[in-house]
């Protein structure tokens, strides 16, 4: 499943992976808010500077955690992750 951001929030699009985590690379975390949150983490890490994918808590916490890399992802049941092709 992929995500196109709209043009005002950088128009990258994200490939999306349910149940998995990145690990490292931790650039900055905040609660997303709206309607969709992870459409908000998205958009946010498409406007950040050096974010090419972003963890998403899953649990109900809306926090998103936005990363400078992408690798090594694991299995984690309450992460969906968000990532930029080719990292």
């Amino acid at each position: 499943m992929t995500y196109q951001a709209p043009p005002g929030a950088g128009g990258r699009t994200f490939i999306i992976y349910c149940n998995f985590e990145g690990v490292g690379g931790d650039l900055s975390q905040f609660t997303a808010t709206g309607f969709d949150p992870l459409q908000n983490c998205a958009d946010t890490c498409s406007n950040t500077a050096g974010c090419v994918s972003a963890g998403f808590d899953v649990t109900g916490s809306n926090i998103c955690y936005m990363k400078s890399q992408a690798n090594p992802m694991t299995s984690d049941g309450t992460r969906d992750t968000i990532r930029l092709p080719g990292y």
